[in-house]
């Protein structure tokens, strides 16, 4: 969920087509996901005094709400936390679609896939979308590479790279796929 621009005012709005997701955010993650809504709102020409969260605690957010929180680095361990948020916006996402009939389901895809840079057929993404209902009872596995304990890191102009170990990292994956 490293996002451009444009990508990320897709993500806002496929958000908000699906209602918004509930999230909990501390008050460390306001102050800072307050800074990112005033520059997303500004991006999309909105008047960011709505968007502000007032308090920590759990609430329904809006597609740029959820899309601050997401972006969050600064707040925690770095980069790690960040794409947790991310991990958990997409699964509060799925979690709402796992809620939706197929009709609704047809009708966000029609409204959502225009948004979605993809390599699945056309008639290959209708075909998998009739076979939601089942797919959607698959336990969704989330995760991050590199995985604790299985890379090294090295100092690249002035900046820690991770660099995994690939023979661990790959039968770890292949194990979580399989």
């Amino acid at each position: 969920m490293v996002l451009d621009y444009l990508a990320i005012a897709d993500v806002i709005d496929i958000i908000d087509k699906i209602g918004g997701v509930e999230l909990t955010l501390s008050k460390d993650e306001v102050r800072v996901a307050n800074n990112y809504i005033k520059e997303m709102c500004n991006l999309k020409n909105l008047n960011p005094t709505s968007y502000y969260f007032l308090q920590e605690g759990t609430k329904t957010c809006s597609g740029v709400q959820a899309v601050a929180y997401a972006r969050i680095r600064y707040v925690g361990n770095a980069d790690y936390e960040r794409t947790e948020r991310q991990r958990t916006v997409l699964t509060k996402i799925m979690e709402k679609m796992k809620s939706m009939s197929v009709a609704e389901l047809y009708t966000f895809a029609e409204e959502v896939l225009p948004l979605v840079t993809h390599n699945i057929p056309e008639d290959e993404m209708w075909s998998l979308l009739a076979k939601a209902p089942s797919l959607f009872q698959y336990d969704l596995v989330k995760d991050r590479i590199p995985y604790d304990n299985m890379y090294k890191v090295i100092y690249v102009k002035k900046q820690d790279m991770l660099v995994p170990d690939w023979e661990a990292t790959i039968a770890k994956l292949k194990e979580t796929l399989y």
